[in-house]
């Protein structure tokens, strides 16, 4: 919920208020909920406080997460560009499609 608020919020201010373009201001906003989204997985969700290295869990999250980032790229541009949904909801339900993703991913792969 935390990373969602971050991410959404970062997105909502310069994509609506800022109007700059929704594909670039996603990849402003999804790192920036990326960095809290390892830290509250690892401690919280997950809770794997030394079952492997640090170093490892970090470059497994960072994996998964590039292939997200391209993900939600793709369909924002699909809802926002091409079905013409506003930002906001272009933004919402790729990142319902990505959530599942990640979380089967940082489930059974990152902090496993």
């Amino acid at each position: 919920m935390i990373t969602a608020i971050v991410d959404l919020g970062v997105y909502y201010l310069l994509a609506t208020r800022l109007d700059i373009e929704p594909l670039i201001v996603n990849l402003v906003s999804r790192p920036l909920g990326g960095v809290v989204c390892f830290y509250l997985n690892k401690r919280w969700t997950f809770r794997t406080r030394g079952s492997k290295s640090l170093r490892a869990q970090q470059i497994r999250f960072w994996c998964v997460f590039l292939i997200s980032l391209g993900l939600t790229e793709v369909l924002i541009g699909f809802f926002h560009h091409v079905l013409r949904f506003h930002e906001m909801v272009a933004k919402q339900a790729s990142e319902a499609v990505a959530v599942i993703f990640n979380y089967v991913c940082l489930k059974f792969w990152t902090f496993k």
